[in-house]
């Protein structure tokens, strides 16, 4: 965490070391939690985004000392959001479509996560796998990648299990791309309801770098790849 000369910034929560104890700033973000949580009724959020995660990326090399500061913030995080009622909702969501060469590096990230914010589920977009299974508490896998027998396994632990579509899967699976039949748009929802899986992750609505309808394409903001 850095010092108060440079305090750690999120997307809307503002983080200092100042003693005794560390300083926590929800004022920024607050009133935006209270529009989508309270107001607009969203079922869930990712808490990660309005906090700079980054420490999670050097797990490796954390030290004791950081280790309990990190564990100061996650109590007043969590506080917080239980005062509001925005505890429940929150999940983490910090690391993306691992490779098994990765679990390693993910299983302490989550252990992290786990010490530091105890009562935040934590989200992982990959299937269901034995040596992850006790360091995930939401499954996401890509929608082609759902394994029932395994996905209700979890969810007899007590796991939560949603799954999620991007620029894949494509037929014979529904998408939401925009050339596909309009039924495929919305079977997946009665999907979701057959087989008991409770969410849905729609990864971006607002990823968009040039005017979607003039080019609906994606692009990179350098415009040297396209997504």
């Amino acid at each position: 965490v850095k010092k108060a000369s440079s305090p750690w910034k999120g997307k809307g929560i503002t983080l200092s070391e100042k003693a005794p104890s560390l300083q926590v700033d929800f004022s920024q973000f607050t009133p935006s939690a209270r529009y989508a949580l309270d107001e607009l009724g969203f079922s869930d959020y990712n808490i990660c985004s309005a906090l700079d995660m980054g420490w999670l990326w050097r797990n490796e090399s954390i030290n004791e000392e950081e280790k309990s500061l990190y564990k100061e913030l996650g109590k007043r995080v969590e506080d917080f959001l239980k005062k509001h009622g925005w505890l429940k909702k929150a999940y983490c969501y910090w690391y993306d479509e691992p490779e098994e060469s990765a679990y390693p590096f993910v299983i302490r990230g989550m252990k992290l996560l786990k010490a530091t914010f105890p009562n935040v589920r934590r989200l992982l977009t990959e299937q269901p796998e034995p040596p992850l299974y006790r360091y995930v508490d939401l499954w996401v896998p890509v929608f082609n990648l759902y394994n029932e027998e395994r996905c209700k396994e979890r969810q007899k632990e007590g796991q939560e299990v949603w799954w999620y579509v991007c620029c894949g899967p494509r037929h014979p699976y529904p998408n939401n791309f925009i050339d596909y039949p309009g039924i495929e748009h919305r079977i997946r929802l009665w999907m979701n309801w057959k087989y008991k899986v409770t969410g849905d992750l729609y990864w971006s609505t607002t990823y968009w770098h040039k005017n979607p309808w003039q080019t609906p394409m994606s692009y990179w903001p350098d415009d040297k790849g396209m997504w």
